[in-house]
């Protein structure tokens, strides 16, 4: 297998591959924060409506701090992979065309300021989903292939499939 690489990362490719890597407990852990700030401010106003409205004030003043915490601490974990594709984005490395291949025994990318070249045996399992794949050297260190570095459907199908043969999935 010769698959010849070439094109340029897009911002969406690198959210959604940000979005793999950062994993599902990333958005669980953001999305479950945010129903419990909205849980527990449902909870604060029907305790406090019985207390009239000097009374909601100050329960909504007292527990205001910790429900703008939970909400922020939500919306951070829910908007790291966009946060951080943003600025990867604008890294040298994204920002220029790349070229490469994929073969039987590595995957290979360059840039005009970088070299990449892994062997398959490096790769100890694979994400994917949509329009990217990763390939996986660790827990923390991943190659990113979207589909619009391939040519055609069939090389990126074949990709794939040679993906699925080789590593275990993540």
């Amino acid at each position: 297998m010769d698959i010849a690489l070439q094109g340029k990362y897009s911002k969406g490719e690198l959210r959604q591959a940000l979005t793999m890597g950062f994993g599902r407990w990333f958005k669980i852990l953001g999305t479950g924060t945010l129903v419990l700030a909205a849980l527990f401010l449902v909870v604060v106003l029907l305790i406090a409506f019985p207390l009239g409205a000097s009374g909601m004030i100050g329960m909504l003043s007292n527990t205001l701090p910790c429900l703008l915490g939970l909400c922020l601490f939500g919306g951070m974990m829910l908007a790291s992979p966009l946060l951080s594709a943003r600025k990867m984005a604008k890294s040298p490395q994204f920002e220029r065309p790349v070229t490469g291949s994929v073969t039987d025994e590595a995957v290979e990318i360059s840039s005009d300021l970088t070299t990449t070249r892994v062997e398959w045996q490096a790769f100890v399992n694979y994400r994917m989903a949509g329009e990217v794949v990763l390939l996986y050297q660790s827990k923390a260190a991943f190659t990113i292939l979207p589909r619009g570095l391939f040519a055609s459907d069939d090389d990126w199908q074949r990709f794939r499939q040679h993906v699925r043969d080789t590593l275990p999935e993540k």
